[in-house]
């Protein structure tokens, strides 16, 4: 069963049956895949040096993987500034950590403190956020919930034990902060860096248990312009869920309905970050609210692993602007420090 909310996205209820039961993939993913979004009415202000290809002599913008202009705490504080729509966030430093001098020292090894289960060995190691002020963020959201992750991005390697916070008790909080500072040692993120505790976002537009399925779009930004947008979702996953094909169409509706709005607040930005070009996210929640999510350098790094170019932020296939695409095995490798730093 389903109904249609006030903000044209529909609610479903729980469905029998496995994912991808009776539906024809392949179809479904090629019906989905002619659908795109409408540009704003000021397309005239997109920037379109790359439609006929690459200008000669054209050179990317490449970037470490990790630059620190990709820190929450940077970029931040800068978009909540210009009234763009943004999660509430607070940044936590972490405090009183001794692992700096340990590694120095060579007196402990990162895989010790990845396997370690007690989050006090793992918190004297990294530094420990304060729990009051999480607590009291915590107490002040509306579902009683938060979401946390790192400074550079959210925790991937050990499911959600590092994400979400629930119950905001000190044995709680501490056993996923362990979690999601043990997740930086599998990712060979910068180790040390400050945690933000988010609000959680009510995004379960399919509470099925498989997919939110819920409208997000990306943005790109560069020089005080707005390049393109997208729907940053996985056709695959609406092409396995039933109904999907129906879902994502109201998705693409959900964003070209509020594209002058988002295109708005992304021009915002673009003159906010004006020095650099930009990928800008923003999603929808259950209530029709858009809020900007997340932002990162579009730039190319490079992969000794696997000895390519990649996109920092992802693009969409076949975009003019996709430069891991247009320039990912024919762009010269680069002259990679020692340290392999600014690779992965």
């Amino acid at each position: 069963m389903s109904e249609e909310d006030p903000n044209g996205i529909e609610v479903t209820e729980d469905r029998p049956g496995e994912e991808g039961e009776g539906i024809d993939v392949e179809d479904a993913l090629a019906e989905i895949s002619e659908m795109s979004c409408e540009s704003p009415s000021n397309l005239a202000e997109y920037q379109d040096q790359f439609a006929n290809g690459l200008p000669e002599g054209f050179e990317p913008e490449v970037v470490d993987f990790f630059d620190e202009r990709n820190q929450l705490s940077h970029w931040f504080p800068r978009l909540e500034s210009v009234d763009v729509p943004t999660i509430d966030t607070e940044i936590l430093e972490l405090e009183g950590g001794e692992g700096k001098a340990l590694l120095e020292e060579k007196d402990i090894g990162l895989m010790e403190i990845l396997m370690v289960e007690e989050p006090g060995v793992v918190l004297a190691f990294f530094g420990k956020p304060d729990f009051d002020v999480m607590r009291e963020f915590v107490e002040h959201t509306e579902n009683g919930q938060a979401f946390l992750r790192g400074d550079y991005k959210s925790a991937t390697n050990l499911g959600n034990t590092g994400n979400y916070i629930e119950e905001p008790s000190d044995t709680s909080l501490a056993h996923t902060v362990m979690h999601q500072l043990q997740d930086r040692i599998m990712a060979k993120m910068p180790l040390f860096s400050a945690l933000a505790i988010r609000e959680r976002l009510d995004l379960d537009f399919h509470p099925d248990g498989r997919a939110t399925l819920h409208p997000e779009v990306r943005f790109f930004i560069s020089g005080g312009e707005v390049l393109y947008h997208f729907p940053r979702v996985d056709k695959e996953t609406f092409a396995r869920t039933p109904e999907g094909v129906e879902h994502y169409q109201r998705v693409i509706n959900a964003i070209n309905r509020d594209a002058e709005q988002l295109y708005e607040w992304a021009y915002r930005a673009a003159h906010e970050f004006d020095n650099a070009s930009w990928s800008l996210d923003f999603v929808m929640d259950t209530g029709g609210n858009w809020v900007a999510t997340d932002m990162a350098l579009n730039g190319l790094y490079y992969s000794t692993d696997k000895e390519r170019w990649h996109n920092l932020s992802e693009h969409e296939k076949g975009s003019a602007y996709n430069l891991e695409e247009q320039l990912g095995s024919a762009f010269s490798e680069p002259e990679i420090p020692d340290d392999g730093a600014g690779s992965r």
